[in-house]
């Protein structure tokens, strides 16, 4: 129940943080539980990263921040010890991208480019040395890139984030070709459509925008 609610509300209600604070201590616990075993390692490094998203959604960037580098490093050292477990990797990859949005949160912009930047060169990775799980990764590192686009719009680089954009969209747009029924890529294709929009908007580009705004409405 927490992770549904951690991935489908954009705002919490009273009950619900009341519910996810009780689910926090359970995670905090788990995350202790290290161990030799690396399954049981890398379950504690996911109980981490729950504890982030916990404190990512009721608003404790600083708390969330801690508890997703925890995880990453968790992941770190889980990877580099076995480097052909794809899970282990795409979970680094994962908990980079949430580091980094925390860290833009905090105003730590330098750091969470480069933390981004970490996470889409592991998800580019992913993709030649996973072949089974290739239109996930490709949708995963289109998500990363669109994260890697914010950091680059919050310094005022709108061309580099605008290519960050492009690259996203034009694999978002090749996996949606390859799954048109697939729902969860049809809406990463309509979000980052969305931000084209958004972004040629704010810049005045009308003509743009137009065309952005017919290519988010195909995508729903």
């Amino acid at each position: 129940v927490a992770e549904q609610w951690l991935s489908q509300q954009p705002e919490l209600t009273p009950l619900q943080r009341k519910f996810l604070e009780k689910a926090l201590a359970f995670y905090q616990e788990f995350a202790l539980d290290g161990g030799a075993d690396p399954e049981v390692r890398f379950e504690a490094a996911q109980a981490s990263e729950r504890v982030g998203q916990i404190r990512a959604a009721t608003e404790q960037p600083k708390a969330a921040e801690a508890a997703f580098r925890e995880a990453a490093e968790a992941y770190q050292r889980l990877n580099g010890e076995f480097p052909d477990r794809p899970a282990y990797r795409s979970r680094l990859a994962a908990a980079l991208q949430s580091l980094a949005k925390e860290q833009q949160k905090l105003g730590k912009h330098a750091e969470a480019e480069s933390t981004i930047r970490r996470s889409v060169a592991l998800r580019e990775a992913l993709i030649v040395a996973d072949p089974d799980g290739r239109d996930r990764h490709r949708f995963e590192l289109a998500i990363g890139l669109q994260g890697l686009a914010r950091v680059l719009d919050s310094v005022k680089r709108p061309a580099d984030a605008e290519r960050a954009l492009r690259e996203a969209r034009d694999l978002l747009r090749g996996i949606v070709a390859a799954h048109p029924g697939d729902v969860t890529f049809r809406r990463g294709l309509a979000d980052v459509e969305g931000s084209f929009a958004s972004s040629w908007s704010s810049t005045a580009k009308h003509a743009r925008h137009a065309e952005a705004k017919a290519a988010y409405r195909r995508a729903l």
